[in-house]
């Protein structure tokens, strides 16, 4: 499958949660991380591949986040990219011009939780992610103070 094809496929498993109504109810619900990460789980949906013999979240992923409500800069959609290396990382919006780093405050090698502090650009700081690996997927979600964003997300290779 080509690169396009496999970003379609994956932007269409997203936009069919989107359709199911998960991010209306976060969005109207105010959801906290934990509880969005529940609800993903729940549902099998906003999961992402990782390597077959990986059973860490450590790495670099990639993917489509949509906000909701939209932000300042007017986008629901755009790409996420975030790094994960144990108790620290960092992570990228590139089509916001913006970024910063990530750190731990909780979990286990399969699920944490970490604050987002942007370091350049003009995006929300002090968001919480959460990531949550199981049966060989990650869920990610990210709850700020403008929103919350869902993703679907790949890791890079």
């Amino acid at each position: 499958m080509s690169r396009l094809g496999f970003i379609r496929a994956r932007m269409r498993t997203f936009l069919g949660l989107v359709l199911l109504g998960l991010a209306s109810v976060v969005a109207a619900e105010k959801l906290d991380a934990d509880t969005i990460t529940q609800k993903l789980d729940a549902d099998h949906h906003g999961m992402i591949s990782q390597e077959a013999s990986g059973k860490s979240i450590n790495g670099k992923w990639s993917g489509a986040g949509h906000q909701t409500p939209v932000g300042a800069s007017g986008l629901a959609n755009y790409l996420i990219v975030m790094t994960i290396n144990g108790s620290s990382g960092s992570i990228d919006y590139p089509a916001l011009h913006c970024g910063g780093t990530v750190t731990r405050i909780g979990g286990s090698e399969s699920s944490a939780i970490f604050r987002e502090h942007i370091t350049h650009g003009q995006c929300t700081d002090g968001g919480t992610i959460t990531v949550n690996l199981r049966n060989g997927e990650l869920a990610w979600t990210w709850v700020g103070s403008s929103g919350n964003v869902l993703a679907v997300m790949t890791r890079s290779r």
